[in-house]
């Protein structure tokens, strides 16, 4: 699972809740093992800021998904979340009538498939399918 793939299901889990492009920057450069420091020069803000907004994002995923979530166990929290979970994210996106271009998982879905599809991604990322169904497929 890469860094893009975890958004996905992430903004699925916090259907409700939209995140800001900092705490998507951090949440994606945390999933790529950057630091603190490296986000805020390649992002323009101060380390404080960008610490703050961190601790901020983990608080609402520990809140969403009834665990601890901090900057070193986000991959492990999500994959675990995921694997738990998936028969019910799989049932629900069978359920859902999904058009061409459609995984039921909004934008950033979209974006994924297309991204996909120009990198020539093997079938299985084709449409009518869930990133959820996807990742389970792979894993088992």
């Amino acid at each position: 699972m890469d860094a893009d793939e975890a958004l996905v299901i992430l903004e699925n889990i916090l259907r409700e809740e939209r995140l800001s492009q900092l705490q998507i920057t951090i949440f994606r450069d945390t999933w790529n093992d950057l630091s603190y420091r490296v986000i805020a020069r390649n992002s323009g803000y101060e380390v404080g800021y960008v610490k703050q907004t961190g601790s901020q994002l983990w608080q609402t995923l520990s809140k969403a998904l009834g665990e601890r979530v901090s900057k070193s166990n986000i991959q492990s929290v999500l994959k675990r979340y995921a694997h738990r979970n998936r028969n019910q994210l799989v049932e629900g996106a069978r359920g859902q009538e999904l058009g061409a271009g459609d995984w039921g998982l909004g934008t950033r879905g979209q974006e994924l498939e297309a991204r996909n599809q120009r990198s020539g991604a093997n079938s299985e990322c084709k449409t009518q399918r869930s990133y959820c169904q996807i990742w389970c497929m792979k894993k088992n």
